[in-house]
């Protein structure tokens, strides 16, 4: 039975049931470029906006926790792209979200993982749930940068588990292409920190875990040293800069010996008093 994908999703759709029906002189529509369309950011729309900043996940964001105190996780067990609405009533409950959401600088849209189980054969039809769930964080919080999460994979060798993850890579390209083309998202490839050798790095899941999906204390860690990156770019940018001290010890150290060094100071200074002269 065909499920209910929205005012716009159909043609997201329309090319792969074309091929799939074989009819004939239809063309396939590339799905990144009608959901591009409906993404689409007027100039008009986005103002750079300091404030509460808000993630929107299911149950692993629980265990990332609320790491920053202008931070709202509004993520709940078992939550999904497509009823993000959930996590929005979340964020908007508390108190210091504006009921109009315009105090909010950043939301990290951290869902999937629960959608690929319902969806594992249809890569598509997370496609058109993500692209819906990013329409309603933009109309919820209008002057907001959106920071998307791709899905970690799960850990595991059995048929099942190779499904979700094969499924899970296709989404995530999805994701990081439509992200690219829109100057308000930004794709956060938290799912490369939980590969090791293109191999399910195991040590970051629970051992216990029966869903082979949850993440330990260290993956929690991880996944909010990738978030940080997204809410302070600028901050990390000059904590990686050396400082001119630094910089000056290093050439003295590394490029001049010491008499090198003093030879060089000597001819500044006789430099300097031949101009004055």
């Amino acid at each position: 039975m065909i499920k209910s994908y929205g005012s716009y999703a159909s043609e997201i759709l329309e090319g792969r049931e074309a091929q799939e029906n074989d009819k004939n002189e239809i063309q396939s529509i590339d799905p990144l470029q009608v959901a591009t369309h409906h993404l689409q950011t007027p100039d008009t729309y986005h103002t750079k906006s300091k404030g509460t900043n808000v993630m929107l996940g299911a149950s692993n964001c629980l265990r990332v926790g609320r790491f920053e105190d202008n931070l709202i996780n509004a993520s709940i067990n078992g939550a999904t792209l497509e009823k993000i609405d959930q996590c929005l009533g979340a964020a908007f409950e508390n108190h210091r979200v504006k009921s109009n959401g315009s105090n909010v600088g950043k939301v990290i849209i951290s869902l999937g993982t629960n959608d690929l189980s319902e969806n594992k054969h249809d890569s598509d039809q997370v496609n058109v749930y993500a692209t819906q769930a990013i329409v309603k964080v933009k109309q919820a919080f209008p002057n907001a940068d959106i920071g998307v999460c791709g899905n970690i994979p799960r850990k595991g060798n059995s048929n099942h588990i190779h499904t979700i993850n094969e499924t899970a890579t296709h989404v995530n390209k999805f994701l990081e292409k439509l992200c690219l083309k829109d100057e308000v998202l930004t794709y956060i490839d938290v799912d490369n920190i939980f590969t090791k050798n293109d191999n399910v790095d195991k040590a970051l899941y629970e051992k216990t875990d029966s869903s082979r999906v949850h993440i330990t204390i260290e993956g929690a860690q991880t996944i909010r040293v990738k978030i940080r990156k997204f809410l302070h770019p600028k901050m990390l940018s000059v904590q990686n800069t050396p400082r001119p001290c630094d910089t000056k010890r290093k050439l003295s150290v590394i490029s001049l010996t010491p008499m090198s060094a003093e030879k060089d100071s000597k001819q500044s200074r006789q430099g300097s008093s031949d101009e004055h002269e």
